[in-house]
């Protein structure tokens, strides 16, 4: 028998690719694939749907907004809509804040701004199959080439991504459920039924999902509420756990059956502190901060990861002000693994740049320089690697010994500071060459 041949008359689709963010996220839940010339490009970051779970205030929006904000930044085609059925971003410019991603009129342009108010969920899902439609129309015309390589060596192809960030899918209502509640009072027994019925729409909608948007370059982003768990057949007795990697005393609220089934990454934004000094200030200030909790150190727990480890945990930096800081969530990194890739106490120095810097200087000196940025993210790369993966290209280099093969070749150094490590479509390439970490050590470990 020859598989091959029965399967011939079926035809591939074209599938989507995972998207960077520039975020630890990346590598949490990445991992490397092969491109053109031996190099080893980053496979992680937004897959086809990705769910940011947690109870409340535990910046659930901030962290699926900074997804959002960084993608629709990275890859210039890609276009979104953002569906907000809480009522709390208050628009466009709200959530680019939350973002933090670099913001202009032709990004803000590219996406679509709706609340509940304006859509129900079924609304949103006519829309959605609608992309889907328009987008299958167009493949010739939106197909683009991945770096990454198939079995054959040749480029992998997908579509031109659309973003779609659900905030939240727990609190998104349907045009029937609305129906009941307004025409009944609070409490009527003819509402006992429409959170089952909520449940129920939400799964059908989750259901179909994957073939509308897998293979037409749509990227779901959504967020849900963890609320408590409870046995309420047996109150005495411990409920079961909804998922492994959950708590036992968790449980997803008003999300429909299908939701933790279909989500390719969940995230559980677990522990929030903010940064402080010893003196309860802001640990690194910015000029225009207003409060001293500015910062804060998201710990988020990986529930469900399909191309990485489950189960393991990652930290983001985020700003009420300002979003997401990739830069700080590194230099946190460097600064913890405490190697010698970070010099001196209280002003310091990268053991690749002369940037010198203080606590109350580094985020005004990462705004102002990228090669600064880049070594960040690069040895914040190399130590996560190190301290997590076994991966014996990284494993089998010290700190030490890494900076200085980095120090060996000053126009391979800078080189290696103006790449960017985050890939681009072949036919709208960055102004910067591509290197992941793995290409870094590779062309530094051929040096002599």
């Amino acid at each position: 028998m020859n598989i091959a041949s029965i399967m011939s008359r079926f035809d591939h689709t074209i599938k989507n690719c995972t998207l960077n963010t520039g975020t630890v996220f990346d590598l949490a839940t990445g991992n490397f694939l092969p491109g053109k010339n031996n190099s080893m490009i980053l496979n992680g970051g937004i897959f086809a749907s990705n769910a940011i779970t947690g109870r409340p205030q535990t910046y659930k929006s901030s962290v699926s907004c900074g997804y959002f904000g960084r993608v629709l930044h990275n890859y210039n085609e890609s276009d979104g809509l953002c569906y907000e059925t809480e009522l709390s971003l208050q628009g466009k410019n709200r959530l680019m804040e939350l973002s933090g991603s670099p913001t202009d009129e032709s990004l803000i342009s590219r996406f679509q701004f709706y609340d509940k108010t304006e859509l129900s969920l079924e609304d949103l899902f006519e829309v959605i199959k609608e992309i889907s439609v328009e987008k299958g129309k167009r493949l010739k015309e939106l197909t683009r080439q991945t770096p990454f390589i198939d079995e054959t060596g040749n480029f992998i192809k997908a579509l031109v991504p659309t973003i779609i960030l659900i905030d939240s899918w727990s609190a998104a209502t349907s045009s029937k459920e609305m129906s009941l509640y307004e025409d009944n009072r609070v409490g009527d027994s003819k509402t006992n039924m429409v959170a089952m019925n909520d449940g129920r729409i939400k799964s059908d909608f989750a259901r179909q999902l994957p073939h509308l948007c897998g293979s037409k370059g749509i990227y779901l982003i959504s967020t849900a509420h963890i609320g408590d768990n409870q046995n309420l057949a047996n109150p005495m007795a411990p409920p079961t756990k909804e998922l492994p990697m959950m708590r036992q005393s968790d449980k997803l609220k008003h999300v429909g059956t299908q939701y933790s089934f279909l989500s390719v990454n969940m995230l559980e934004t677990r522990k929030v502190a903010p940064m402080l000094d010893s003196n309860k200030k802001c640990l690194y200030p910015t000029d225009g901060c207003t409060s001293d909790v500015e910062l804060q150190q998201i710990t988020s727990f990986i529930t469900r990861c399909k191309n990485n480890v489950s189960g393991a945990s990652f930290d983001h930096i985020s700003s009420q002000f300002q979003g997401l800081q990739e830069w700080l969530e590194y230099y946190n990194i460097i600064k913890e693994t405490k190697c010698a890739l970070l010099e001196g106490t209280q002003k310091q120095k990268l053991a690749i740049t002369d940037h010198e810097f203080t606590r109350h200087t580094i985020r005004s000196v990462i705004s102002s320089d990228y090669t600064f940025r880049r070594a960040l993210e690069i040895l914040g790369q190399f130590c996560f690697i190190r301290n997590r993966w076994n991966m014996p290209a990284i494993k089998n280099i010290g700190y030490v010994e890494f900076a200085k093969m980095i120090n060996k070749s000053s126009s391979l150094k800078e080189e290696i500071l103006n790449s960017t490590g985050i890939w681009s479509f072949i036919e709208t390439p960055s102004e910067r060459p591509y290197m992941s970490i793995l290409d870094i050590v590779e062309r530094v470990s051929q040096l002599k």
